[in-house]
Protein backbone atom coordinates (compact mmCIF):
# COMPACT_ATOMS: atom_id res chain seq x y z
CA UNK A 1 0.00 0.00 0.00
CA UNK A 2 3.06 2.21 -0.30
CA UNK A 3 2.27 2.92 -3.96
CA UNK A 4 0.86 6.42 -4.43
CA UNK A 5 -2.58 6.50 -6.00
CA UNK A 6 -3.35 9.11 -8.69
CA UNK A 7 -5.21 12.14 -7.40
CA UNK A 8 -7.45 11.99 -10.47
CA UNK A 9 -7.14 15.61 -11.53
CA UNK A 10 -8.99 14.72 -14.74
CA UNK A 11 -12.04 13.83 -12.64
CA UNK A 12 -14.19 16.32 -10.76
CA UNK A 13 -12.32 18.13 -8.00
CA UNK A 14 -15.12 17.34 -5.52
CA UNK A 15 -14.80 13.53 -5.47
CA UNK A 16 -11.02 13.87 -5.87
CA UNK A 17 -10.79 16.00 -2.73
CA UNK A 18 -12.97 13.55 -0.80
CA UNK A 19 -10.87 10.60 -1.95
CA UNK A 20 -7.68 12.40 -0.98
CA UNK A 21 -9.14 13.05 2.49
CA UNK A 22 -10.08 9.39 2.95
CA UNK A 23 -6.72 8.23 1.58
CA UNK A 24 -4.89 10.53 4.01
CA UNK A 25 -6.92 9.12 6.90
CA UNK A 26 -6.12 5.54 5.83
CA UNK A 27 -2.42 6.37 5.53
CA UNK A 28 -2.47 7.91 9.02
CA UNK A 29 -4.16 4.82 10.44
CA UNK A 30 -1.61 2.53 8.78
CA UNK A 31 1.34 4.65 9.95
CA UNK A 32 0.07 4.79 13.54
CA UNK A 33 1.08 1.74 15.65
Amino acid sequence: MTRKMPTGRNSNQGPSQLRSLVYNAIRTMIKSP
